[in-house]
């Protein structure tokens, strides 16, 4: 064979060689994964919030009826008109007109000039009787048609004064100043007085006085108190953020389906005319803020301990857990979470007390100094690469990265 042919065969083995061994460095030797990480509690501010939603309504609001069914025969301002105390804004027909109130006129004036001659004669008779010129029994007996009379004088003033109320009270007018925000009632519409009542206007005392009515979940009204600061945002005005403060805390509840809410109320500055009544609003309110404190993670919580108990003889660590009645009573306490440190080669789980949140980050207020190395995320180990270790003798399989386990 010619040398030339065995030299070139021999470089081109050489070179088959030698990437094969990089091939199988590259992709068949086994690396050493990392099990788990840790990290140093985190040093940061917190802000505790509060996020809901809700309407605006006027401050000071008179939602104005009738107190006579009937039907509505005018409306006689609209929606936006400014009204004054005594306007007289809608008329309502009960089909009689004033024909009662004529009526029951008229049956008083008659039953007053009765009264009027047996006044007249009583007097005349009581100088008879005292002057002993007629009988104790006849001055009796005019006495008692005289009082009967005055009697029905004034029963019949009663039925005459309630029907010029009531006919009236089919001139509806506005209690105080204002401005109609709402007509709801339309000519023609039946005016009942049952429940709910029907309502004629909406008139506001004060436009430029609003409140911002926002539900609050039973499950955070307790976090609340009153001029704690929130952000509102409305929809007209998606990149605009209102202040404004917690004037009150409604104590009755709103119930819809298993929901169970709470009224909270923030008033709102409307002298520019930004805001109209029934807008929507989202808002945040600002429960808490603290600054430089020890903080962990939400996920820290939710740490496999089946796992760290897996990995911690793979690693050569010890493994160590609160026992059974500790971790029992830490699970009463809402301020109670429990997170695992790295501590001599051993898996520790510490039990922490936490402050306020904002649903990502918790304040820890004791259990850790700050120095700590927390176990942030684990590696499960393939249990596979284990299988065909032991038979091979060699890795053929990485690790299956799975993050952190979390309960269901």
């Amino acid at each position: 064979m010619n040398i030339k042919k065995i030299i070139f065969y021999l470089i081109l083995l050489s070179g088959i060689a030698t990437t094969s061994w990089f091939l199988y460095k590259k992709f068949f030797t086994e690396k050493k994964a990392k099990l788990f990480k840790t990290d140093k509690p985190q040093v940061r501010t917190i802000l505790q919030s509060i996020k809901t939603t809700g309407y605006l309504e006027v401050k000071d609001m008179m939602k104005i009826g009738s107190l006579v069914q009937g039907v509505v025969e005018k409306m006689l301002v609209e929606e936006n008109e400014i009204v004054k105390k005594g306007q007289l804004i809608a008329l309502v027909d009960d089909g009689q007109g004033d024909t009662q109130m004529r009526r029951t006129k008229g049956n008083l004036k008659r039953t007053q000039a009765e009264l009027f001659y047996l006044k007249a004669h009583y007097e005349q008779q009581k100088e008879l009787y005292e002057s002993n010129q007629i009988s104790k029994n006849e001055y009796q007996k005019i006495l008692s048609e005289y009082e009967t009379k005055k009697a029905d004088v004034f029963a019949k003033q009663g039925t005459y004064d309630y029907e010029k109320l009531v006919f009236f009270n089919k001139h509806i007018k506005s209690p105080e100043d204002g401005m109609v925000i709402g007509k709801i009632a339309r000519e023609g519409e039946t005016v009942t007085l049952g429940s709910p009542p029907t309502l004629l206007y909406t008139i506001a005392r004060h436009i430029d006085e609003m409140e911002a009515k926002l539900e609050i979940d039973e499950n955070v009204i307790d976090s609340l108190r009153k001029k704690m600061h929130a952000s509102l945002i409305f929809d007209t005005y998606p990149h605009k953020h209102f202040k404004g403060t917690i004037s009150e805390i409604s104590n009755a509840s709103i119930k819809q389906s298993d929901a169970v809410s709470y009224l909270t109320i923030i008033p709102m500055d409307n002298s520019k005319g930004l805001f109209r009544p029934g807008m929507s609003v989202n808002a945040i309110i600002n429960v808490a803020e603290k600054g430089k404190m020890i903080s962990v993670a939400r996920q820290l919580f939710k740490i496999n301990k089946s796992m760290l108990k897996e990995i911690a003889p793979q690693v050569g660590y010890g493994y160590k857990e609160l026992d059974h009645e500790e971790k029992k009573k830490l699970e009463t306490q809402d301020n109670m979470k429990t997170v695992w440190i790295v501590k001599d080669k051993t898996f520790i789980e510490r039990p922490i007390e936490i402050g306020i949140n904002d649903n990502a980050s918790f304040e820890v207020t004791s259990g850790l100094t700050g120095d700590e190395d927390i176990v942030v995320d684990t590696v499960e180990p393939d249990t596979m690469k284990e299988m065909f270790s032991k038979f091979f003798d060699k890795g053929l399989a990485g690790e299956k990265k799975t993050g952190t386990k979390t309960k269901p």
